[in-house]
């Protein structure tokens, strides 16, 4: 993203003379931003939208009552800002505050941000990095954990800094894995131009044409729009609207909980059934007891008989009922395969709502949805025989992303080739993607990236992406979703995945 170590760096020496040594009057949070008020100026950082950014602004924001902003108010009201320090050209910057205690005297506290775009992080804690509490509490991810109580230790990168012609006869892809601070749309402008990045003049600029920015000007176009700060840039870029994935996520649960509650029933009505199949041998015996069947009894080898009627008509009875078990044994016992079946549809559906961002594809999925029982209500569309896929052409080939079961099967199933590359994260929800054409590693690579966007683990970092041969893909059957098993394949991890990275190229 065009956040990056640089774009920091120059962004804490923007801001520092206007807000040091300034006391935290007030905090507010909505969905979209957090505000630290230090007297006239608000500290913004942005987590909704572009997430993971911070400036300052003017205006306030109307405050929601989250609890993290209460964390903070607890511990940081009264306090003033000391330090904003940038570890190396790293995306992590620590804004160090300190307050007075009557009993203790001075107190000093540390707000650390992680600006890694949708992995971003706020955590609050002690002098010691003793933490207190985090805008996103993490346990063992990665090995690392952000709970309260547990010492903060910041992650060393083993990149290197960047110095004079180090570029020089170096491509795009290793410029930004071997440099720190270096964004892709950096390294794209280093590997064709060779500069002193210590003596260029802050010019903060956007890109029209496709909203990207950074602290000077790079783009290759005359549609650009400059700004007085960095600040006011950021301050200017839109946040995303956040998706209204509600009615879905109602319409799962609402479903999920009918087939629980199914289940229930039908484990009792299997129950009463696998009783009954008894009944037969009960009957059995009646017959060859030799006694008189005309006769009528209340009681057969411990067995309560109905006493209006006779022992052939208790065991008439007794096979009636144990034929009616047997029908009724299967029934239950398909019906709990198929409620089972469901439930693992309906599981798939919630996490791969989970990473849905944009109204169209929110779109696709509710329609997939109406196979299931879903009544589309707020949008009508004309159903298509060929699903809604998403198509990239990249370095001359095609690259098709499936981001539902039934995209996922129809690219599988109707479009793909034996020698074609196929790709799915290991173990988790996500798109099955398909690459036609060549599939060298960088092609690869561009894949793996949306399949790790379009999955379960798209806020994660160094996500595990298994990729084969489609010939080496099988589908599950009697599954209600597309699912597969595979072999012959490699992994390929990818660090980190936005947006931005996706369509760099």
């Amino acid at each position: 993203m065009a956040f990056d170590g640089y774009f920091i760096s120059k962004l804490i020496d923007e801001i520092k003379p206007k807000i040091l040594n300034k006391r935290i009057d007030k905090v507010f949070q909505d969905e979209n931003y957090l505000q630290l008020k230090l007297q006239r100026q608000y500290l913004t950082f942005t987590i909704g939208g572009q997430m993971g950014m911070f400036y300052l602004s003017d205006d306030s924001i109307n405050n929601l009552d989250y609890e993290f902003a209460k964390v903070l108010r607890k511990n940081l009201l009264g306090y003033r800002l000391r330090s904003i320090n940038q570890v190396s050209l790293d995306r992590i910057v620590i804004f160090e505050f300190e307050g007075i205690d009557l009993i203790k005297g001075p107190i000093k506290k540390k707000l650390i941000l992680e600006a890694y775009g949708r992995n971003f992080n706020l955590i609050l804690t002690e002098a010691n990095d003793i933490i207190i509490s985090a805008y996103r509490l993490i346990h063992n991810l990665e090995n690392k954990t952000i709970l309260p109580n547990v010492k903060y230790e910041i992650d060393e990168s083993n990149k290197l800094l960047l110095e004079n012609n180090s570029t020089l006869h170096l491509d795009y892809e290793e410029i930004k894995n071997k440099y720190l601070g270096v964004s892709p749309l950096l390294g794209k402008y280093l590997q064709s131009k060779h500069i002193n990045l210590e003596e260029t003049k802050v010019t903060p600029v956007k890109n029209l044409d496709n909203n990207q920015f950074y602290w000077f000007n790079l783009f290759d176009t005359e549609n650009v729009k400059f700004y007085e700060t960095l600040s006011s840039l950021i301050g200017d870029l839109k946040v995303s609207k956040k998706v209204n994935k509600k009615p879905y996520e109602r319409f799962i649960k609402n479903e999920a909980i009918k087939l629980q509650n199914k289940l229930i029933k039908l484990a009792d009505d299997l129950k009463k059934h696998e009783s009954n199949i008894l009944l037969k041998d009960i009957a059995d015996r009646i017959y060859s007891s030799a006694l008189d069947l005309n006769t009528k009894a209340s009681n057969f080898e411990g067995v309560t008989l109905d006493v209006n009627l006779t022992l052939n008509e208790n065991a008439q009875k007794f096979y009636f009922q144990y034929k009616k078990a047997k029908s009724g044994l299967d029934y239950a016992q398909n019906e709990i395969e198929k409620a089972n079946l469901r439930l693992e549809v309906f599981d798939d559906l919630k996490e791969t709502l989970e990473y849905l961002d944009s109204e169209e594809e929110l779109k696709d999925f509710a329609e997939a949805l109406t196979d299931y029982g879903y009544k589309l209500k707020t949008f009508k569309r004309k159903r298509k025989d060929e699903p809604n896929i998403t198509k990239v052409d990249y370095l001359g080939s095609t690259i098709l992303i499936g981001k539902n079961s039934k995209q996922n099967e129809y690219i599988f199933s109707k479009l793909a080739k034996n020698d074609d590359m196929w790709l799915h994260v290991k173990a988790g929800t996500g798109a099955h993607v398909i690459i036609k054409g060549e599939h060298t590693p960088k092609i690869i690579e561009k894949a793996a990236q949306y399949a790790a966007f379009y999955s379960s683990y798209k806020h994660s970092s160094n996500i595990p992406v298994d990729y084969t041969l489609v010939r080496y893909v099988t589908k599950v059957r009697k599954s209600e979703t597309f699912k597969t098993t595979y072999t012959n394949y490699k992994t390929i991890y990818i660090n980190e995945v936005s947006i931005e990275i996706l369509t760099n190229h």
